[in-house]
């Protein structure tokens, strides 16, 4: 009797050891930590797109090595912006929406407001004098502007002394934007408006820092 109950403690000394090692081992052997999320956060709080634009948002799990990396996007406004389960956002129409990633370990979230941007009505296809800060006469002009369904454009800018410089930009509603740039390397931008008397706005040398108004009129002729 005596040498058995010695086995029986034997067996629980045994016994308890291999409990003490699975427990310091955090469990079962084989069996994957569980790393619980702690947060996620967007690349961008903001983003403004034009009407079929599409941009991928990017979201950050904190710790990267969580466990569960799952996902759940969602828009508010499903009839103005979509958002994928990878999400990517698309502007189908004009106004504003917040687009929330939550993660499904957790449920932690953020947000990014979404603003989309009407087509314009307006298409400055063509030729146009530009005259800035007032004056009577032309300046400059902007040569075979072309406009795409989208409201991109591209064209071409001349400055009344060198020809021949490229013109890209887009238009959105009333609002336009253009970058020039020269062969001698200058550059700079146009930013305005447009109604039915043609552009107005203000422009901005990138190379000399010259900063001032600008009107422009359609024309048949270029005045160069």
């Amino acid at each position: 009797m005596k040498k058995l109950i010695i086995a029986i403690l034997s067996v629980l000394v045994v016994l308890s050891s291999f409990t003490v090692a699975y427990a310091s081992k955090g469990g079962a052997p084989g069996k994957p930590d569980n790393t619980k999320v702690q947060s996620v956060t967007l690349d961008l709080e903001e983003v403004t797109l034009r009407v079929t634009d599409s941009r991928v948002l990017e979201a950050t799990i904190y710790p990267g090595d969580a466990t569960n990396q799952n996902l759940i996007w969602k828009s508010s406004n499903k009839k103005i912006v979509t958002v994928t389960s990878d999400g990517t956002v698309t502007a189908v129409k004009q106004g504003e929406v917040t687009i929330t990633v939550t993660t499904i370990d957790g449920r932690y979230t953020d947000t990014c407001t979404v603003t989309v941007l009407a087509l314009t009505n307006w298409d400055i296809s063509g030729d146009w004098w530009l005259y800035f800060n007032g004056v009577t006469t032309p300046d400059a002009a902007f040569n075979d502007l072309v406009q795409d369904e989208n409201g991109n454009v591209s064209g071409y800018y001349y400055n009344g002394t060198e020809w021949g410089g490229p013109v890209i930009g887009f238009v959105s509603g009333d609002s336009l934007y253009l970058y020039y740039e020269r062969p001698s390397g200058y550059c700079g931008e146009f930013k305005g408006t447009i109604d039915s008397n043609g552009m107005t706005g203000t422009f901005q040398s990138f190379t000399t820092g010259f900063y001032g108004t600008w009107i422009a009129v359609r024309t048949t002729q270029l005045p160069f």
